[in-house]
């Protein structure tokens, strides 16, 4: 059974939608892409704007957050464990008067004032972002994923993640997880040790 339509031609044979080749819009070609905006995404966008790649987060919700924003977990438990960024944020609710301690094993803060402060840092970085965008499927060219298609209320698209070229001594040498002081097990953990 031939199933038309203009933008997109299609058949359907065998209890499977046979779909036409198409040619999808590149959006944007980067040095990092990061798929979904929750903590850790949040955090390796941030890693890496912080060290000069152009970055872009794509995230299905209206927000960045995650659990600690769309999914409303709070209070903040990693508030006094985990460094870094969360150590930044923390600082960042204080200064706006948006961090309570309610307990003190779970300190609460103000979900919108987060939200702010998370498009903040990003435009500062000049990370870029798009909401309410699914991952379809990812591009892969001679075995590496380059990027992935999308989809969003614009429709489809694809971004790929084009690193700049590896310096001769870093294509040689030998990745390291973590700092020297913390056991492998603990590869993530406070970065103030």
């Amino acid at each position: 059974m031939e199933l038309s339509h203009p933008a997109h031609q299609m058949t359907l044979a065998g209890g499977v939608v046979v779909e036409s080749p198409r040619n999808t819009p590149v959006l944007a070609d980067v040095d990092v892409l990061v798929c979904g905006g929750g903590p850790a995404g949040i955090g390796a966008a941030m890693a890496a704007a912080s060290c000069g790649a152009r970055t872009m987060l794509l995230e299905r919700h209206g927000m960045l957050g995650g659990v600690w924003t769309a999914g409303l977990l709070n209070p903040f438990f990693e508030a006094g464990t985990q460094g870094w960024l969360v150590d930044e944020l923390v600082g960042r609710l204080r200064g706006a008067g948006a961090w309570h301690e309610w307990k003190s094993w779970a300190p609460t803060f103000s979900t919108e004032t987060m939200k702010l402060l998370l498009e903040e840092r990003f435009t500062a970085l000049g990370i870029r972002w798009l909401y309410q965008v699914q991952i379809a499927d990812t591009v892969v060219e001679d075995g590496r994923v380059r990027g992935v298609i999308a989809e969003g209320k614009g429709g489809r698209f694809a971004v790929l993640a084009t690193p700049p070229s590896t310096p001769p001594e870093m294509a040689t040498s030998r990745p390291e997880l973590g700092r020297a002081s913390v056991s492998a097990g603990r590869v993530m953990a406070d970065s103030n040790r």
